[in-house]
């Protein structure tokens, strides 16, 4: 696999360790997402995301975790190994992007890089409060 994958052992895919990381885990939140951290026995950082049917339609919810699971992989190799980290979309994201509503044209609006911004910096918070 290439430098930057995100393969199956790195998600966070079932339910049950969906709410381990949200009752047992750190949260950080800012305008776009809630981030949630919690440490894992496997080796690696595992990273899940969850989006709401209010935070638009399934095309948009579809792009949403896209964009979100990419930055992740981007920056797999900079965060602390041996977290679960789940990341909860919050439905008024389209705001952080400047629309008024969620559309596909908002959804196409959110940039990578601002994603990767809140992102690292939510990772930080996490950090500053896990020591």
């Amino acid at each position: 696999m290439g430098k930057y994958s995100f393969t199956k052992k790195m998600r966070i895919c079932k339910n049950d360790q969906f709410l381990h990381c949200m009752k047992n885990g750190v949260r950080a939140s800012d305008g776009l997402m809630i981030l949630y951290s919690v440490r894992n026995g496997l080796g690696c950082s595992r990273f899940g995301v969850s989006v709401g049917k209010k935070a638009g339609i399934a095309v948009v919810r579809n792009r949403l975790k896209r964009v979100f699971r990419h930055a992740f992989a981007l920056n797999q190799h900079d965060i602390r190994q041996n977290m679960d980290y789940v990341a909860i979309v919050k439905n008024s994201w389209y705001g952080a992007v400047g629309e008024e509503k969620a559309s596909y044209r908002a959804a196409r609006r959110l940039k990578l890089k601002d994603v990767e911004i809140s992102f690292l910096a939510l990772l930080g918070t996490i950090a500053d409060r896990i020591k």
